[in-house]
Formats: C-alpha cells, sequence, structure tokens
C-alpha cells in the first residue's frame, strides 16, 4: 500500500470507513462494509470487559478503546447526537440504534459490551445531554437480552449510578430540576428490574430536593420487598389477593433478585397463590425472573413439588388441547374440500352437457330422428 501511496495499511482504512459509519449511525454503509470486508474486526472492549475501573487502565488504554472500537464508535455517536423533533416515525435514535443493531446481528455483540462503552463515556463526562441520552438507550440495551443481575453488568450499573449521584452535586440550580427528575427516574427503573439500592453507595450526600427523593425511593423498595413476605410465610390466598388488588403489591414487582409474583409463589410452593394469579390476573408462566428462568424453572431448581407438578400438567394440557384443535380444524377443512370438490365437479359435468348439446345440436337432432325411422328403414 505504500508503494501506491498510501501511510495506512488496507485493513486500517476499512477499519477507519467501518468506525465512521458507526459513529455516523450509517446502518446501511456499515452492513455493507462488514459483508464485503476481508478481514473481521476484533473490538477491544470485549477482550477487556473484565476490567471495570477504566481509569486504571490509564489514558492511552481509554484512547486506544475510544478509538479502535465499534461499540463505542456507535455508543458515543448515540450519546453525541441531538435529539430531534419530528412529527414522523423516524424520531431521535432510530436510525443510531439500527447500527448498533448491525454490531448484534452481524458481529454478535450483545448488550453488555454496549453497556461498558456507554459506562466508559459517562465516567469522563460531565455533560447531563449524553446522561438524557443514556436514559433513551438504556430500553434497546434491555430489548437485547441486557441480563441485570449477572455481576459484570450489577456493577456497571452501580458506577453509573454512582457517576448521576456525583452530577447532580456539582449541577448548576438551571439545570437542577430536569437533572433531579432523569436521576429519579433511573433509580425508580433499577427498582422495577428488582436491582437492589440499598447499598451504602447509594446513599446520597447533597443537599439538594434529589436526596429526599432518593431515600423515599429506598424506603419504597424494601416496602415492596416485605409484602412478598406474605406469599413466602404462608399467609392466607385472601390476604395476598388483597395485597395485590389493592395495589400494595404491584402485579409487576420484583422481589430481590428480580423475581416476580409467578416465580415466588412457585418457588415457595404456594400452588393457591400461583393457580389464582394464572386463572384470575393472567399472569404469563414464559415471563422470565431476573437470572433468565421461567416459572417452571425456578419450581424446579427450588425443589417445590406442587408447582411444578401442576405447570408441568398444566403444559401437557396445552399441548394436547393444541394437538386436538389443529387436527380437528384439519378434518374440518379436509370434509370442507371434499364437499368443495363433489360440488365443484357436478356443475362441471352439468356445464360440459350443455356445451356438448349447443356444439352437437343439428347431429342430436338428427340421432333423434334416426331412432324414430330406424323400424321404416328396417322394414325397407
Amino acid at each position: 500500500d505504500k508503494e501506491r501511496g498510501f501511510q495506512s495499511s488496507k485493513d486500517d482504512r476499512v477499519l477507519a470507513a467501518m468506525l465512521g459509519a458507526t459513529e455516523g449511525g450509517r446502518a446501511s454503509a456499515l452492513e455493507a462494509y462488514l459483508q464485503q470486508a476481508t478481514i473481521t474486526p476484533s473490538d477491544i472492549l470485549v477482550t477487556h470487559l473484565g476490567k471495570l475501573q477504566t481509569r486504571a487502565n490509564g489514558q492511552e488504554k481509554r484512547n486506544e478503546m475510544i478509538y479502535r472500537s465499534l461499540a463505542m464508535a456507535g455508543v458515543a455517536g448515540f450519546l453525541n447526537s441531538e435529539p430531534v423533533e419530528s412529527s414522523s416515525s423516524n424520531d431521535f435514535g432510530d436510525e443510531r440504534i439500527e447500527t448498533l443493531q448491525v454490531l448484534v446481528d452481524i458481529l454478535g455483540y450483545d448488550a453488555k459490551i454496549f453497556l461498558y462503552a456507554a459506562q466508559i463515556i459517562l465516567d469522563n463526562s460531565y455533560s447531563p445531554s449524553i446522561f438524557y441520552a443514556f436514559e433513551r438507550l438504556f430500553p434497546f440495551l434491555l430489548s437485547n437480552k441486557l441480563e441485570v443481575f449477572d455481576s459484570t453488568v450489577e456493577e456497571l450499573l452501580h458506577q453509573i449510578s454512582m457517576r448521576i449521584m456525583l452530577l447532580s452535586v456539582c449541577m448548576d440550580k438551571e439545570d437542577m430540576e430536569r437533572l433531579r427528575s432523569f436521576a429519579t427516574g433511573w433509580f425508580d427503573t433499577l427498582v422495577s428490574l428488582g436491582l437492589s439500592i440499598q447499598s451504602a453507595g447509594y446513599h446520597y450526600h447533597g443537599k439538594n430536593g434529589f436526596r429526599g427523593k432518593l431515600e423515599t425511593a429506598r424506603k419504597s423498595q424494601v416496602e415492596s420487598w416485605e409484602q412478598f413476605h406474605g406469599i413466602k410465610h404462608n399467609h392466607t390466598l385472601q390476604a395476598v389477593r388483597e395485597a395485590i388488588e389493592s395495589g400494595v403489591l404491584p402485579l409487576e414487582a420484583r422481589d430481590q433478585g428480580g423475581t416476580m409474583l409467578a416465580h415466588v409463589a412457585a418457588a415457595y410452593d404456594r400452588l393457591d397463590v400461583l393457580e389464582w394469579l394464572v386463572a384470575e390476573k393472567n399472569v404469563d408462566l414464559d415471563s422470565i425472573d431476573g437470572k433468565g428462568r421461567n416459572v417452571l424453572q425456578v419450581a424446579e431448581a427450588s425443589k417445590a413439588p406442587n408447582t411444578t407438578l401442576w405447570i408441568k400438567q398444566r403444559e401437557a394440557r396445552r399441548v394436547i388441547s393444541s394437538f386436538l384443535a389443529t387436527h380437528f380444524h384439519r378434518h374440518l377443512a379436509a370434509k370442507h374440500k371434499k364437499r368443495m370438490t363433489a360440488a365443484t365437479t357436478k356443475l362441471q359435468a352439468r356445464y360440459r352437457g350443455r356445451a356438448a348439446r349447443k356444439t352437437h345440436r343439428v347431429l342430436l337432432v338428427r340421432l333423434g330422428e334416426a331412432h324414430r325411422f330406424r323400424a321404416i328403414w328396417a322394414r325397407s
């Protein structure tokens, strides 16, 4: 390449083009580069994912991560972009989200890599707009099966939370209200996912109104966990029903570890509660807890005999019903087809008969006359 006048190798130029397309949010261009490239770019973030203390890696290592990582380029492009006001379906971030999805689909990146990239960027930023953009990015990470109870992910989320609290201390008064609302929403999101905000690191030392809101969220989380005690300690079904229907224990609530109501009922062998949740509240037994397990898997792991047997029998009945329904509809379809074929054949026969008579009318008339005069012709 240098003999041709280039100061860089072809692979470096291809990588630069990929990085540019990724950071610029040009999903179709990135996809074309990845499909036609003769190299498979290795992302340095994948190698260093376990080394979470990015400051200890030194400025040189952080620069290498920033300048040569496709995941970093995609996340940085998203976080540094301005929202676009639009009435169309292509609202802010759609094209950049598509770019990140290309990395997922073609290179197999997972949400953890993007979260790590975001943590590095947020750890070196004092701009509230980047944190607000991260709030829009986070649902995409969850939709790509971010395992929030993975130890690495928990640590990354903890570091991001610490950064948010630090930023709220340093913020000017004019920006404080929006940042306070953002921070409150962030910690509400952690609580809704079942992540604990009870550790000492989540004690806020600032003097603005956010401290009271964080303490309220911490207290609310503890109270929510306590409501699960009714299921765990064999409170009556009526008591559990009243707690759920009054909203004291919401259906979407999560216990420590991200377990939901159906998971807790199954784990503690509360068949009465589980049956009521499924029959009356349409709770999905395929719902996933914080460790990626459905309700049956939780029941089996907890060695709960009654709920395990009930779930298996219910699934077996569902499969049998589906099988019978499918074959019944096939039988009906076959009978309908048979009747339609017979009717069609009959109509076709009548049509062909009429067509034949119309075409050969003269011949038929003479044939009839031949029958009438056959006797006379025989005597002559």
